[in-house]
């Protein structure tokens, strides 16, 4: 096994820290305000390779922290970003196979003010599943729940049953979530990454902080057209579970 490394790079406001030796080639750190270090919670860091394709991405944690699995060795570099900050990437990082190397990141806050409004660009993951990456239209149509990577980070809570139901009208049932209320209630049709899940234990499944988007859509009549109705039962609705693999 490879002795771990340390590099610096200057550039950036990017510190590289000492780290311990792991099996498979990970860049691990922390994301703070550049300004007085206090963490960055829900940033998106994304892995690039020389063409600047992603090749892999996480979000940070409620504490700053972040974990990023490469899928192989080589030079990437990090773009890192958050709502209410300005963009940064760092120089070239070579890593190895079987390398852990710590790399912390700096955000400058970058929000654009007009009259005393200010107003902040969206990020969105770039996610394979064309829905997935239609959340935020959604979210503005008004119609169902929505909870974001920043509220879920927010909420800080350690099962994903308890996100879900983090709001008035949605409970657990014998170990299913339900809508709605005694003589009305329902069990929603849940779908993970745009598939169907049934019978899925949802807090063995997956884990708040594996999550970046959810939506909750009470009745059929919610569901937007470009999401999954043809295989409901009755006219309950259907909770989205959007992950980092999407």
């Amino acid at each position: 096994m490879r002795p771990p490394r340390l590099v610096r790079l200057s550039a950036l406001l990017f510190a590289l820290l000492a780290a311990a030796p792991a099996a498979a080639q990970t860049l691990h750190g922390r994301v703070t305000d550049a300004v007085d270090g206090t963490p960055v919670a829900a940033a998106l860091v994304a892995a690039l390779d020389s063409a600047g394709a992603t090749v892999a991405w996480t979000l940070s944690r409620r504490d700053g922290g972040y974990e990023l699995k490469l899928p192989a060795g080589g030079a990437v570099r990090l773009h890192v970003s958050r709502v209410g900050f300005g963009d940064g990437v760092s120089p070239a990082i070579a890593i190895v196979g079987g390398d852990r190397m710590g790399v912390d990141l700096s955000l400058r806050r970058d929000a654009v003010r007009l009259e005393g409004v200010e107003a902040v660009a969206r990020v969105t993951p770039p996610f394979r599943d064309t829905r997935a990456r239609g959340f935020y239209e959604r979210m503005d149509r008004g119609r169902g729940m929505f909870y974001t990577a920043e509220q879920i980070v927010e909420m800080n809570r350690p099962r994903t049953t308890e996100v879900i139901t983090y709001r008035a009208g949605v409970t657990m049932r014998r170990g299913k979530v339900w809508l709605g209320g005694d003589r009305r209630g329902c069990t929603p049709i849940i779908y993970i990454d745009g598939f169907r899940k049934s019978g899925v234990l949802l807090d063995d499944a997956l884990a708040p902080s594996d999550i970046w988007g959810i939506e909750i859509y009470r009745n059929s009549f919610e569901i937007p057209n470009e999401l999954p109705r043809d295989d409901m039962s009755g006219n309950c609705g259907v909770i989205m579970i959007w992950t980092l693999h999407s």
